[in-house]
């Protein structure tokens, strides 16, 4: 019997091992696909070591031979024994004589039967055996063929999910593509015309001025002209000449309203952030590599300078600087410069330094600007909370859901990071999104919403349903003039 459990091991093992190698090697057989002839040729290889098992243990145990081949007729031996035993028995009554001799008779007989038993036992329990492994390889079979078609159609399935997702994706991207683009313009717009409007308005001023100044002139002529023929010939030139200067003034007024407007009043052009400032000719370095960044955004975005050779970015004296005791002559920018750094110096800390449009600038002119200094702060730690069970649908389809999560980072966590005091770029945006970890946030509020439906409709036996809640994080520590990353959680 042991014998025979060790050989069932054997004949498990080199089938598994036989099949795993054509597996690798990806073997075909009569038309059939890989796997399907590794199980083929795994199955006929344990047939066929159970029957070589079968024909060796024949050869070698007379034993074993006799309980396969010869069972029927030592069964028969055995009733032939027992009846003869019976008829021995009877007629040990009647022979008194014949008693020792035939009670020998019968313990050798017996002898024998019960060997012949045990011999039958055993061909029994090993066809048993072999019975049972056939029928659990075909059950192991008939098991991978089911899971194989399982996974088939799985895998159909994940691939049709793949392509609606990806196909939702890019629409979704487009969309995004256009609003974005859409604002950008509207935005461009609005400052064109507000700049448009506030040239013409200080057009108009100037031109009223003028032309209150030659009214005066004209009237001074006018009184003149009684006096002498020269006097009047000079105003009728001066007359001329003002309305040069308006034919001027108007032209200009229309190139102004033609031209692009750069820089909106108010607008950063650049920033840098000083790190702890000590020394104010280090600051004043720190303040050139600014300024020289601005002269770069400046004239890339069309300022040019008046005259060649000159910046197009003018620092003009406005601030928090004290410039009571300069005169008009000491306020060039190099001084400005100084008087920033020292007061930089003297307030200590880290300070994040802006250059600010001091008024609307359009294409092919300077740009006055002045800085801006503020303290460059820890608003944000990291892993802390920005917002905590923000209510969401997850019902919805991905893009809806999306559209959810879209409008909480540009309403609720945009407006907490300004009132906490962040600085947002020129471009508004007060953080960057990781795109993987937005669609990852709506694929788990779909499956919480899931969860939840699930659950509301085993407690109460209806549709009860209760909104996922969304948490947002900071990703690391942020400051003042850092943008804001953040991650997510449903709960």
């Amino acid at each position: 019997i042991c014998a025979w459990v060790l050989g069932s091991g054997v004949v498990a093992y080199v089938c598994d091992n036989l099949g795993r190698k054509l597996g690798k090697r990806r073997l075909s057989l009569w038309g059939l696909r890989p796997r399907h002839t590794a199980m083929v040729v795994t199955v006929l290889t344990g047939i066929g070591i159970a029957l070589l098992t079968f024909a060796l243990a024949s050869l070698v145990s007379l034993d074993f031979r006799r309980a396969v081949f010869e069972l029927g007729a030592i069964d028969q031996q055995v009733e032939t024994l027992n009846q003869e035993q019976g008829i021995l028995k009877a007629s040990s009554l009647k022979l008194a004589g014949r008693n020792l001799r035939l009670q020998d008779i019968v313990s050798v007989a017996e002898q024998q039967a019960g060997t012949s038993r045990t011999a039958a036992r055993l061909a029994g329990e090993a066809l048993r055996h072999a019975r049972d492994q056939r029928e659990a390889m075909l059950r192991t079979l008939d098991a991978a063929e089911a899971r194989l078609t399982a996974l088939r159609r799985s895998r159909e399935a994940l691939a049709r999910q793949v392509k609606e997702r990806q196909s939702q994706l890019a629409a979704l991207k487009s969309q995004l593509a256009a609003a974005t683009q859409a604002t950008t313009q509207a935005q461009r717009e609005r400052g064109v015309a507000e700049q448009a409007a506030d040239t013409l308005r200080r057009r108009i001023s100037a031109t009223t001025q003028t032309l209150a100044t030659l009214k005066g002139r004209l009237n001074e002529n006018q009184a003149e002209l009684s006096r002498t023929e020269s006097d009047l010939i000079a105003g009728r030139k001066e007359l001329a000449r003002v309305r040069e200067d308006l034919e001027a003034v108007r032209a200009n007024s229309l190139v102004i309203r033609s031209t692009p407007v750069m820089f909106a009043t108010g607008q950063e052009i650049a920033r840098r952030v000083i790190y702890q400032p000590s020394d104010p000719a280090q600051v004043e370095k720190e303040l050139d590599k600014l300024m020289n960044a601005a002269e770069t955004e400046a004239r890339r975005q069309g300022a040019r300078p008046t005259m060649p050779g000159e910046k197009v970015v003018r620092l003009v004296p406005l601030g928090v600087l004290d410039l009571s005791g300069l005169s008009s002559n000491d306020r060039g920018e190099e001084t400005l410069r100084k008087l920033y750094a020292q007061s930089i110096v003297a307030n200590g800390g880290d300070v994040v330094v802006r250059v600010i449009a001091g008024a609307n600038a359009v294409e092919n002119d300077p740009v006055h600007a002045y800085l801006e200094v503020a303290p460059n702060l820890k608003v944000f730690s990291l892993g802390e909370r920005l917002l905590s069970d923000v209510p969401v649908d997850g019902r919805l389809s991905e893009a809806k859901v999306l559209e959810q999560i879209i409008s909480v980072l540009q309403t609720q966590v945009r407006q907490k990071a300004l009132d906490a005091g962040l600085l947002p770029p020129p471009s508004g945006a007060v953080g960057e999104i990781n795109w993987e970890q937005v669609l990852q946030a709506v694929r788990d509020l779909q499956d919480d919403a899931r969860r939840r439906s699930q659950t509301g409709r085993a407690k109460a036996g209806n549709d009860a349903y209760s909104a996922s809640m969304l948490n947002i994080y900071a990703v690391t520590d942020v400051y003042t003039a850092d943008p804001l990353i953040v991650r997510f959680s449903v709960g």
